[in-house]
């Protein structure tokens, strides 16, 4: 396998420089829950030196100037628009899933990351924040989008179903139900 992935990367030609001898710029499309962390750092970022890679920004990129960026390599959670922003000769990549999959490990990573930060008030959370740089808060999972606005819902109403469960002096659903089905734990997937 190492052999034909080598192969293959040896049979493709690199991209086509500017008459100033510099590269285009590739601008990496990360479409969540598509294997885009795993597809940027262990390809990409790789194939890139560090002066090639843009900084980053996820859904940030429209406050930078990017007409003629210092770097190579763009990795960023926007949407397509942002090509009307970036130079004409940039090359786009992403990565695709099949919906119903991509559905489906979205509502596990959101249920999984409300899950446990449930204990977690806002005041603790901002106190945490306070020992981070701005850049380390901004490129948090928490505030980057979708899961800045899908971890809030998903908590708030988890909280909903935790105090409904205990007003009705409810217990907890015995294990080996299905477990995208615990409407008194969590919001089923069919309702998500």
């Amino acid at each position: 396998q190492d052999a034909v992935v080598r192969g293959e990367a040896d049979s493709l030609s690199p991209p086509e420089q500017r008459e100033d001898g510099s590269s285009p710029l590739l601008f990496f499309l990360h479409i969540p829950r598509t294997a885009g962390r795993t597809t940027n750092t262990c390809l990409l970022e790789r194939g890139t030196p560090p002066s090639g890679r843009c900084p980053p920004s996820y859904d940030k990129v429209r406050e930078q100037k990017l007409d003629r960026p210092p770097c190579t390599l763009l990795a960023s959670h926007d949407d397509y628009s942002l090509l009307t922003t970036l130079p004409a000769d940039t090359e786009v990549l992403t990565t695709i899933r099949d919906p119903t999959s991509r559905l489906i490990s979205a509502y596990e990573w959101v249920v999984e990351l409300a899950q446990g930060d449930l204990h977690v008030n806002d005041t603790i959370r901002e106190e945490r924040h306070e020992n981070m740089t701005k850049k380390d808060v901004a490129m948090l999972t928490h505030n980057i989008w979708p899961w800045s606005i899908l971890l809030p819902w998903m908590r708030a109403d988890m909280v909903h179903r935790r105090t409904t469960r205990l007003a009705l002096n409810q217990s907890l659903p015995l294990p080996g139900g299905d477990p995208y089905n615990q409407p008194s734990v969590v919001m089923p997937l069919h309702e998500f």
